[in-house]
């Protein structure tokens, strides 16, 4: 009698154990804001208005911080300042190692927002057909009465800086760029 109750208990805890074992955590997910969301086991995040590498950043160090190998960037921005544009594609080439960086845009990249647009991975940047994509010169202004925005060294060097960057990540060359830059300036 004792040996057959040690058996079966013997027989539980082995089935108990190897349940518990086996049993697979679920670790819930913590959007780092609110345009975040996480499917198979990639981050989508959507830029939404001016771009913002405060809110970008965030998703970024989530997903290092979480092992999740790929972020979405689904583009939906009229631009936005320089400075954010740089943080934000200093960040994707500074992450490009650990994670594959996937953009796509249905309606609208323009200014800063085409630049996350070519800052995706090769082969991982779309573009739905009636999308509007939109680079000009860089231009400063410092109240909304101007009118007319002079270039100044600053602006210089970051149209020199972000001409420079869509040559590097695109097939188009510096010479047909500056062309269709000024073929369309505004």
């Amino acid at each position: 009698m004792k040996r057959l109750l040690f058996i079966s208990l013997a027989v539980i805890m082995v089935v108990v154990l190897g349940a518990c074992a086996t049993k697979e955590k679920k670790v819930e997910f913590k959007a780092p804001n609110t345009f975040t969301t996480l499917k198979d086991n990639s981050i989508r995040y959507i830029m939404r208005g001016h771009i913002n590498s405060t809110a970008f950043y965030e998703v970024v160090n989530y997903a290092v911080e979480h092992n999740i190998p790929k972020v979405i960037i689904e583009i939906w921005s009229p631009g936005g300042s320089a400075h954010e544009a740089l943080r934000i594609v200093g960040i994707i080439d500074e992450y490009r190692d650990k994670i594959i960086f996937e953009t796509r845009s249905y309606s609208t990249a323009w200014s800063g927002g085409f630049l996350v647009l070519i800052s995706g991975d090769t082969g991982l940047r779309f573009v739905a057909k009636n999308t509007s994509l939109m680079w000009h010169h860089v231009i400063r202004v410092k109240t909304k009465d101007d009118k007319e925005a002079k270039p100044d060294e600053s602006t210089k060097l970051y149209d020199e800086i972000f001409n420079k960057y869509i040559v590097l990540r695109s097939s188009i060359s510096m010479i047909v760029l500056l062309k269709k830059i000024e073929k369309e300036y505004w």
